[in-house]
Protein backbone atom coordinates (compact mmCIF):
# COMPACT_ATOMS: atom_id res chain seq x y z
CA UNK A 1 0.00 0.00 0.00
CA UNK A 2 1.28 3.63 -0.96
CA UNK A 3 2.02 5.98 1.74
CA UNK A 4 -0.16 8.86 1.53
CA UNK A 5 0.80 12.56 0.75
CA UNK A 6 -0.37 15.97 1.68
CA UNK A 7 0.59 19.24 0.23
CA UNK A 8 -1.09 22.32 0.86
CA UNK A 9 -1.63 23.16 -3.24
CA UNK A 10 -3.37 26.43 -3.85
CA UNK A 11 -5.90 26.55 -6.70
CA UNK A 12 -5.41 29.38 -8.84
CA UNK A 13 -8.78 28.98 -10.75
CA UNK A 14 -11.94 31.03 -9.52
CA UNK A 15 -15.13 30.22 -7.78
CA UNK A 16 -16.86 29.93 -11.18
CA UNK A 17 -15.00 26.88 -12.43
CA UNK A 18 -17.69 24.17 -11.42
CA UNK A 19 -16.52 20.55 -10.76
CA UNK A 20 -12.94 21.31 -11.95
CA UNK A 21 -9.87 23.37 -10.36
CA UNK A 22 -5.95 24.77 -11.39
CA UNK A 23 -2.98 24.10 -9.94
CA UNK A 24 0.47 25.59 -10.39
CA UNK A 25 2.77 23.23 -9.09
CA UNK A 26 6.48 23.44 -9.75
CA UNK A 27 8.07 19.91 -9.68
CA UNK A 28 11.01 19.15 -7.57
CA UNK A 29 13.13 16.20 -8.64
CA UNK A 30 13.07 14.58 -5.64
CA UNK A 31 9.51 15.66 -4.51
CA UNK A 32 6.98 13.08 -3.71
CA UNK A 33 4.53 15.02 -4.35
CA UNK A 34 5.23 17.53 -7.36
CA UNK A 35 6.95 14.39 -9.40
CA UNK A 36 4.07 12.07 -8.74
CA UNK A 37 1.58 14.92 -9.82
CA UNK A 38 3.56 16.31 -12.90
CA UNK A 39 4.47 12.52 -14.54
CA UNK A 40 0.45 11.80 -14.64
CA UNK A 41 -1.26 11.91 -18.20
CA UNK A 42 -3.44 14.19 -19.06
CA UNK A 43 -6.88 13.09 -17.59
CA UNK A 44 -5.27 10.21 -15.19
CA UNK A 45 -7.15 9.77 -12.16
CA UNK A 46 -4.40 8.26 -10.23
CA UNK A 47 -4.61 11.28 -8.15
CA UNK A 48 -7.25 11.66 -5.34
CA UNK A 49 -7.56 15.15 -3.45
CA UNK A 50 -9.43 16.18 -0.31
CA UNK A 51 -9.86 19.26 1.46
CA UNK A 52 -9.22 19.04 5.22
CA UNK A 53 -10.51 21.56 7.21
CA UNK A 54 -7.32 23.94 7.64
CA UNK A 55 -6.23 24.35 4.71
CA UNK A 56 -9.43 25.24 2.63
CA UNK A 57 -9.05 28.57 1.37
CA UNK A 58 -11.80 31.14 0.59
CA UNK A 59 -11.61 33.65 -2.01
CA UNK A 60 -12.00 37.37 -0.39
CA UNK A 61 -14.63 39.34 -2.04
CA UNK A 62 -12.62 42.08 -3.58
CA UNK A 63 -15.72 44.21 -5.03
CA UNK A 64 -14.29 47.01 -7.10
CA UNK A 65 -11.17 47.73 -5.10
CA UNK A 66 -9.42 51.21 -6.30
CA UNK A 67 -5.73 50.02 -5.33
CA UNK A 68 -4.17 46.80 -4.77
CA UNK A 69 -0.49 46.46 -4.04
CA UNK A 70 0.83 43.15 -4.25
CA UNK A 71 4.36 41.56 -3.88
CA UNK A 72 5.24 38.16 -3.41
CA UNK A 73 7.51 35.32 -4.07
CA UNK A 74 7.85 31.47 -3.80
CA UNK A 75 4.79 29.94 -2.48
CA UNK A 76 3.36 33.32 -2.42
CA UNK A 77 3.07 33.31 -5.89
CA UNK A 78 -0.37 30.94 -6.37
CA UNK A 79 -2.91 32.85 -3.80
CA UNK A 80 -1.63 35.94 -5.95
CA UNK A 81 -2.26 34.83 -9.31
CA UNK A 82 -5.84 33.53 -7.41
CA UNK A 83 -6.80 36.99 -5.93
CA UNK A 84 -5.34 38.39 -9.85
CA UNK A 85 -7.56 36.14 -11.45
CA UNK A 86 -10.91 37.19 -9.05
CA UNK A 87 -10.23 40.81 -9.70
CA UNK A 88 -9.09 41.00 -13.22
CA UNK A 89 -11.83 37.71 -14.73
CA UNK A 90 -10.35 35.42 -16.90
Amino acid sequence: EEEAVVRPYTPISTNRDIGTFDLLIKAYPDGKASSAITSLEVGSNKVSFLHIPPNVKIQYPFDQPKFIGMIAGGTGITPMMQALHALLGE
